[in-house]
């Protein structure tokens, strides 16, 4: 089956008509202006925004459907780890109706990567040091400012995709696991809000989607690949809580894969897809 162009012709109505905009608990502050082709969901509260978009998708809500949450009771990360959440802090989550193949599910994640990446970019300094980290996360000087996970369902009827994206905006979480930063402390960016960052983000989603659909994956990876950093300093994947796999030489693959030679494991590569839990 040919890849349908999601959002198709979107691209080009990016101003003109607005979303519709469902209002869960309270109305925010500001309503953010998104192209229609999103339905956008907003909620003050919710306990995990991924089990809340899981729940959408399964009771039938429409490709375009957008939760935007301001806080969470217990926000999740890969492997059920918890994930910081402040609440001047972008916290939303897409729901997708995939008519493509089931193997190239994460390829959505690199999409929406992608823009969200430029999205950030217009908001801070050209000598901004913006990159990506294999296979989530986008750093600000080699420090975590957003990560995005899938998730899925394959119902025969109605299979869905869903990206949760978390980007630390006002504060960046005070953890020893790992170097965070959040765009207030990057130059230039101390007047961006969450809305402001959602509607450049959701109509860049739309583009980059369409040029998935247009031009092949071949062409989002070039743009991933040209800022993805420090791939030759990973030295060990987190494959569950019992599985650490320490690794040497890895490198990336035109799939989005890595390859690398391992001392205490058989596996000699790893997708996306499977590093991120979508398997069969």
């Amino acid at each position: 089956m040919r890849k349908r162009a999601v959002f198709h012709l979107w691209l080009k109505c990016s101003r003109i008509p607005l979303a519709k905009v469902c209002f869960g608990d309270v109305q925010p502050d500001y309503k953010p202006e998104l192209p229609a082709a999103y339905e956008l969901k907003f909620y003050q509260h919710v306990d995990n925004l991924r089990s809340e978009v899981q729940q959408h998708a399964e009771q039938g809500a429409d490709e375009g459907t957008l939760l935007w949450v301001i806080n969470q009771k217990w926000a999740t990360a890969r492997l059920g780890k918890s994930w910081i959440c402040n609440a001047g802090d972008l916290h939303c989550a897409l729901i997708l109706r995939p008519e493509f193949k089931f193997e190239n599910y994460y390829q959505m994640l690199i999409v929406a990567i992608i823009s969200l990446g430029n999205s950030i970019a217009s908001y801070v300094s050209p000598m901004t040091a913006l990159g990506y980290k294999w296979p989530n996360d986008i750093t600000i000087a080699n420090h975590k400012v957003a990560s995005l996970w899938l998730d899925y369902g394959r119902q025969e009827a109605s299979p869905w995709l869903s990206i949760a994206t978390s980007v630390n905006i006002t504060a960046s979480p005070q953890t020893d696991k790992f170097d965070s930063m959040s765009i207030h402390e990057a130059e230039g960016t101390s007047d961006l809000t969450h809305a402001e960052l959602l509607e450049a983000y959701s109509r860049e989603f739309i583009k980059q989607i369409n040029n998935w659909s247009e031009r092949g994956f071949g062409y989002i990876y070039e743009q991933w690949r040209q800022r993805l950093q420090n791939v030759d300093q990973i030295n060990q994947l987190h494959i569950s809580d019992e599985l650490i796999i320490k690794i040497n030489n890895p490198t990336i693959n035109q799939h989005g894969d890595i390859e690398f030679q391992s001392d205490n494991s058989d596996l000699n590569d790893l997708s996306i897809q499977e590093y991120m839990e979508i398997t069969q």
